[in-house]
């Protein structure tokens, strides 16, 4: 089920770029998994993790949000997350909600 997405541009690492894609975050076996897809027709896959009560999530600067998340690899790496300026506190805050686990709304809908 998902329950929140929005438009995103993402680099990692070294800050290279790694695309334009749309933010997801949906219910996964009762966990939160953030799915960023490029925005291609293809779709490629940019960032797929679960979301959980540890994960490192920051703001950074007017429009960004530092991830600290596996790559595909499995090793840690920093993901930086850009938004529209006046949508950084509304991704901010439904990844820092989805720390705490699926919220009520998303778990009790049956669709």
């Amino acid at each position: 089920k998902q329950w929140y997405q929005r438009r995103v541009a993402i680099t990692a690492g070294g800050w290279n770029e790694k695309g334009v894609g749309i933010a997801n975050l949906k219910e996964c076996n009762g966990k939160v998994q953030l799915l960023i897809r490029n925005d291609t027709t293809m779709g490629t896959v940019i960032m797929n993790t679960l979301v959980h009560d540890k994960m490192p999530i920051s703001k950074s600067g007017k429009n960004g949000i530092m991830i600290i998340a596996p790559n595909e690899e499995k090793k840690t790496e920093t993901y930086l997350v850009r938004v529209n300026k006046d949508k950084q506190e509304e991704f901010f805050g439904k990844l820092e909600e989805s720390k705490q686990g699926i919220p009520e709304k998303a778990s009790s809908d049956d669709s």
